[in-house]
């Protein structure tokens, strides 16, 4: 599967770090096999129609968002802009905000699915299941609307061993453009 996970635009230049979590996905996905681009939106300073334009050029089935809540409003409209111009694409929303309010989230922004809580092991999962046309209904740590009911699986247990983790995948990053000192130039 072709899976572009996205930082959305928007956030102030005081972010110097790279987005480690999108990172963590992207290094858990490549090993099972999958496609996987990083976008950092914010970063490479493109507004929501580049977004949308990098991933008409990359096309793919499915586009993953990190929502921090400073920048719900950039992410919500990253995944409403792709369901409406991107229908077959699958929507997936994860991070702080959404695990602290996921119910709310799933009804507000209309994401396919949300991944609530630590998604290296979540997230691969999902990706499987909709490949194999499976379900998604006993994945821990998933959630969705269906028929117009919230449906948010069990929760998932925390990692236990950090270390089983791959690291992040850095070689997707522009890792080099989060030097503090970048910053620190202007």
């Amino acid at each position: 599967m072709k899976i572009l996970l996205v930082f959305p635009p928007g956030a102030p230049e005081v972010v110097i770090s790279a987005p480690l979590g999108l990172g963590y996905l992207a290094s858990v996905l490549e090993q099972e096999g999958h496609d996987v681009k990083i976008l950092d939106a914010s970063l490479e300073k493109k507004d929501l129609d580049e977004v949308l334009t990098e991933i008409e050029t990359y096309r793919p089935d499915m586009v993953g968002t990190t929502v921090f809540t400073p920048f719900y409003p950039q992410a919500k409209e990253v995944v409403r802009r792709v369901k409406r111009e991107f229908p077959q694409i699958v929507t997936v929303a994860g991070g702080p905000h959404v695990t602290v309010l996921p119910e709310k989230t799933l009804r507000d922004m209309e994401p396919d699915y949300i991944v609530v809580g630590e998604g290296e092991i979540t997230l691969p999962e999902l990706v499987t299941a909709l490949e194999s046309q499976g379900n998604t209904g006993d994945i821990a740590g998933v959630g969705s609307i269906e028929r117009g009911m919230v449906r948010l699986n069990s929760k998932r247990d925390f990692i236990s061993n950090l270390d089983d983790l791959p690291f992040p995948a850095r070689h997707l990053m522009k890792i080099k453009e989060y030097s503090p000192s970048r910053w620190l130039k202007k």
